[in-house]
């Protein structure tokens, strides 16, 4: 048997160098030579590099951007919904007290009071003091028995005739006519007139009735 020893593989032609651009020959590297872009397999793409639909390196999402302002307006709203819902409790319990308040509170009661005015009397003048002296009768002149010293005469007249007048005196009211009284003594009729002569010192007031001829009858009124 000869010395060489057969090789029981058979001889494996080298592969071209695809970096090299020889299309024999061993290897010279696996890698490519410096410098080279090696191509991205399926699709892939480097670190850091942009790809299709995302956003530039260093810029923030726009989803980030938009819901900051977002997230404080809902937190804003959900405030002004607590605080309106807190003030309208308040109001509401508060509303309620004062109602209750006013119901269970006594009644008042109104009381009016008057006013009186006491106006200052006026001055008034002090009375005048007559100086006059009290009416007496005039000489000759009696009184009429059986009247009680309320009918005075003179001397030609009779005090029947003194009699009807006073009766008509009385009647009539205090008339200053009287007419047509009788005289039992001379069986005629006479008018007399009457009028006030003045009050006696005991203050009663006195009436002279005139007429016929020369006739005078005083009565006290």
């Amino acid at each position: 048997m000869p010395d060489t020893p057969t090789n029981p593989f058979p001889a494996v032609s080298p592969m071209p160098n695809a970096w090299s651009g020889d299309t024999g020959g061993n290897f010279a590297s696996p890698y490519p030579p410096p410098g080279a872009v090696s191509p991205t397999p399926g699709g892939f793409y480097p670190v850091n590099s942009p790809y299709p639909g995302s956003p530039p390196p260093g810029e923030a999402p726009s989803e980030q951007k938009t819901s900051t302002p977002v997230m404080i307006g809902l937190i804003a709203g959900v405030l002004v919904v607590v605080l309106a819902t807190l003030g309208f409790l308040i109001w509401y319990i508060t509303g309620n007290n004062k109602s209750e308040a006013q119901s269970t509170a006594s009644p008042e009661t109104t009381t009016q009071t008057s006013t009186i005015v006491e106006r200052a009397q006026p001055q008034r003048p002090a009375p005048r003091v007559s100086t006059r002296a009290a009416w007496s009768p005039p000489a000759g002149v009696a009184a009429c028995s059986g009247m009680g010293g309320d009918v005075l005469v003179n001397g030609v007249t009779s005090c029947e005739f003194a009699a009807n007048v006073t009766s008509d005196y009385y009647s009539s009211g205090g008339s200053s006519v009287l007419y047509d009284v009788y005289s039992p003594v001379t069986g005629q009729y006479y008018d007399m007139s009457c009028s006030g002569v003045g009050s006696d010192s005991s203050g009663d007031s006195w009436a002279l009735c005139t007429g016929g001829k020369n006739a005078q009858v005083y009565i006290r009124r």
